[in-house]
C-alpha cells in the first residue's frame, strides 16, 4: 500500500544550511524513495505554531485523500514560539496559547490518520552571539517548550522523539540551524524510531 508522510515546520525542516542533501526531511525522503513512500517537505522559515495551525488543514488535504494510503504526519514546531522579545519581555507564543495550538494540531490531524509523530525541539549553540532586532534565543526556554510538547505526547500516547541535546556546537551552522552533519544526525535518529515502530521498513 502506497503511504504518504507530510512533515511540517519551520527553517529546519526546510533544510536551512545543509548545503550538501538539503535537510534532513530531503534525505529522508530520498531514502524511501525506492519503497513507494512519499515524503513532502512542508517546513516554512520562520513558522510557528499559531502559522502553522492556520495552514495545517488545507495542507493535508491539498496532498492525500484516503484512496492514497496511508498516512503520517510529523510535527517539528516551536523553537520560533520560544523566541524570547526583549521589549515584550516574553516568549513570542504564551505557554497556554502554544498548549492551545498542539491541542488544535492533533484536532485536525485525527480527522485524517492516528499515526502521528512530534519531534523534540533542537538545542542552539548559545556562545555565538547574534542579534534578531530585539529577539533572541536561549536554550533555557526552547528546553521549556520541549517539555510541553513531550508531556502533550505522553498525555495524548502520541509518538515523541527526543531532540534536545542530540546537536553538539560542531553540528550547528550558525546559531540555530544544524549544518549538513546535525541533519544527518536528525535524519538518522528518525529513520531509526520510524523502523523501530514498524512505520517504515
Amino acid at each position: 500500500m502506497k503511504k504518504n508522510i507530510l512533515i511540517f515546520g519551520d527553517s529546519i525542516i526546510w533544510g536551512a544550511w545543509d548545503l550538501e542533501k538539503g535537510g534532513w526531511t530531503d534525505k529522508l525522503k530520498n531514502y524511501l524513495s525506492r519503497e513507494m513512500i512519499y515524503v513532502y517537505n512542508l517546513g516554512i522559515p520562520g513558522d510557528n505554531s499559531k502559522y502553522l495551525l492556520e495552514r495545517l488543514e488545507n495542507e493535508i488535504l491539498s496532498r492525500w485523500e484516503e484512496e492514497d494510503g496511508e498516512l503520517i504526519v510529523i510535527i517539528a514546531i516551536g523553537v520560533n514560539d520560544s523566541q524570547y522579545i526583549l521589549s515584550d519581555k516574553k516568549c513570542r507564543t504564551g505557554i497556554n496559547d502554544f498548549r492551545k495550538n498542539l491541542k488544535g494540531f492533533l484536532k485536525i490531524i485525527r480527522k485524517f490518520t492516528n499515526r502521528i509523530i512530534f519531534l523534540g525541539l533542537t538545542n542552539i549553540n548559545e556562545k555565538i552571539t547574534a542579534s534578531y532586532d530585539e529577539k533572541t534565543y536561549k536554550n533555557e526556554y526552547i528546553s521549556d517548550y520541549n517539555s510541553i510538547i513531550e508531556n502533550f505526547c505522553e498525555n495524548n500516547r502520541l509518538f515523541f522523539i527526543p531532540m534536545f541535546g542530540l546537536l553538539k556546537d560542531s553540528d550547528l551552522e550558525d546559531r540555530l540551524h544544524p549544518n549538513s552533519q546535525g541533519h544527518e544526525k536528525i535524519f538518522q535518529k528518525v529513520k531509526n524510531f520510524l523502523i523501530k515502530k514498524n512505520l517504515i521498513k
